[in-house]
């Protein structure tokens, strides 16, 4: 009479036999069991695709899927959640990746987007004692944490 998958009209899925290899998260981490963080590490180092084996090898996603990423992104970065995920995320990748090694065609590419991140980076205007320079070092010692400012507090006071 109606769609509901039980006698007397109450829904719910224990109709379906998710015991064992039926679960859809059968065997899902169970690898895990027992093994230090280290060995863990190891096995995913093992599991990563790297060249010709990853599925996007020879791929580039369009330019309506790119801007969605970087949309998602935005938005999941926003919250604390997200920049704390983000921040476990880096750790996590960092040890992953220590000890392998990199070539030389790496390392000049990698040098090569660094300088030019650090050629396009903002410069900013401390509103206190008027300094200017990239905004990754002015924040560092100015703004909030500008000695002038502290010097105009105590005058104030």
């Amino acid at each position: 009479m109606s769609y509901n998958m039980k006698i007397g009209g109450f829904g719910g899925w224990d109709h379906i036999d998710s015991s064992g290899e039926n679960n859809p998260n059968f065997g899902k981490e169970l690898w895990k069991k027992g093994k230090s963080e280290e060995e863990i590490i190891e096995i995913n180092k093992k599991r990563a695709s790297f060249g010709e084996k990853n599925g996007m090898f020879g791929k580039t996603h369009t330019d309506e899927a790119k801007q969605r990423i970087i949309e998602a992104n935005k938005l999941f970065n926003e919250t604390d959640e997200g920049k704390e995920k983000l921040i476990q995320s880096a750790i996590r990748l960092s040890k992953i990746m220590a000890g392998v090694p990199k070539t030389e065609e790496q390392k000049l590419k990698m040098a090569e987007s660094a300088k030019k991140r650090w050629a396009e980076m903002e410069i900013v205007k401390c509103p206190y004692c008027e300094k200017e320079g990239k905004i990754v070092k002015m924040k560092q010692f100015h703004f909030d944490k500008c000695k002038f400012k502290q010097n105009l507090i105590e005058n104030i006071i």
